[in-house]
């Protein structure tokens, strides 16, 4: 290696040639030396951008006499990956999931497919306090506090990764125990049916709309036998997304949920 020949510099214009970045206001604010092309978009993003107000993505008309139009309500697609079904408690009335609970959906102020081109960036990653999130809340949770697993955001415990089109991806490690209305009539030949209800705490549907990412199969790997545990076989799971109205004194409101029915056998049976 020749000592005496100094490495190229990376300059900005050097760098504005090679991804394509010719527009002035990009330039302006590029950083003095680029050495990590994902932060550069990042930060880029992230400049404006305001994690109180969910994404934008179109209008549409509004049944009231005061307001025509409204903005479209954020769709938030979910799944969670059944890895066991366990601890079922029929004198408790209650049961455990454990898994990754997945949510999927578009902010177009974090699309950056136009940004720099020829870079061929297929993702960037974000700490889940950096970007809006629906604050979700699972229906009949009878231990809140331990939810997702404990750990660092990223990557233990968490991920949450934007694709070009401003695609959100975030995936968490999480264990639930949820409440279950136990039914003793046909014992020992019994069957429980069990309640999973994902849902949004402070926004209505008019604003985020929760859906499953696969109505058939929104338990991915729940029919594997090693997924419930003895003496419990869970046997069925079946899904929808519901609107539920809600009433409070004279404020009324309508409420999006990811439902789902998990229908349990004793192995005995």
């Amino acid at each position: 290696l020749d000592q005496t020949t100094s490495p190229p510099t990376l300059t900005n214009e050097a760098v504005m040639e090679s991804l394509g970045l010719a527009t002035p206001e990009l330039q302006s604010r590029v950083m003095p030396v680029v050495t990590n092309m994902e932060q550069y978009i990042s930060r880029l993003l992230m400049a404006a951008y305001d994690k109180k107000t969910r994404p934008f993505s179109h209008m549409v008309e509004r049944p009231t006499l005061t307001c025509s139009k409204m903005s479209a309500p954020t769709v938030v697609v979910s799944e969670f990956y059944l890895l066991s079904l366990h601890s079922v408690d029929q004198i408790g009335g209650s049961y455990e999931l454990d898994g990754y609970f997945r949510l999927w959906w578009n902010d177009t102020r974090l699309r950056y497919d136009g940004l720099a081109p020829n870079a061929c960036i297929e993702e960037l990653r974000f700490d889940p306090g950096e970007i809006w999130t629906p604050d979700i809340y699972f229906d009949g949770s009878l231990d809140d506090y331990k939810t997702f697993a404990p750990g660092p955001p990223q990557p233990s415990s968490s991920s949450m990764t934007v694709s070009p089109d401003g695609l959100v991806y975030w995936t968490r490690h999480a264990r639930l125990k949820l409440g279950c209305d136990m039914d003793f009539r046909e014992l020992p030949f019994d069957r429980q049916i069990c309640r999973y209800k994902a849902g949004t705490w402070s926004t209505q549907s008019t604003d985020v709309l929760m859906q499953w990412n696969d109505l058939d199969l929104p338990f991915p790997e729940w029919y594997h036998p090693e997924t419930s545990e003895a003496p419990w076989k869970l046997v069925a799971v079946n899904a929808s997304s519901p609107v539920a109205s809600w009433s409070f004194a004279d404020k009324t409101g309508t409420w999006s949920f990811a439902e789902a029915v998990f229908t349990l056998e004793h192995l005995h049976a």
